[in-house]
């Protein structure tokens, strides 16, 4: 994703997805709703949010429009 979907994702409060590698290191289960809540630094990191309001950092390269 870029910079601009990135920021357009978190304004928008869509859904995305992560890699399959990132959700089995973080232990984000299948099912779960997953959309952008924060962008942490110039685009280091990002902080993702589940449909229960947990949180999950992870880098930008990860991230799956869906």
């Amino acid at each position: 994703m870029s910079n601009n979907d990135i920021c357009m994702y978190e304004s928008l409060k869509t859904t995305i997805d992560l890699k399959h590698q990132t959700k089995t290191e973080l232990g984000i289960e299948r099912d779960e709703k997953l959309h952008i809540s924060k962008i942490i630094g110039n685009y280091e990191l990002v902080e993702v949010q589940n449909q229960y309001s947990k949180k999950y950092t992870t880098n930008p390269n990860n991230l799956i429009e869906s």
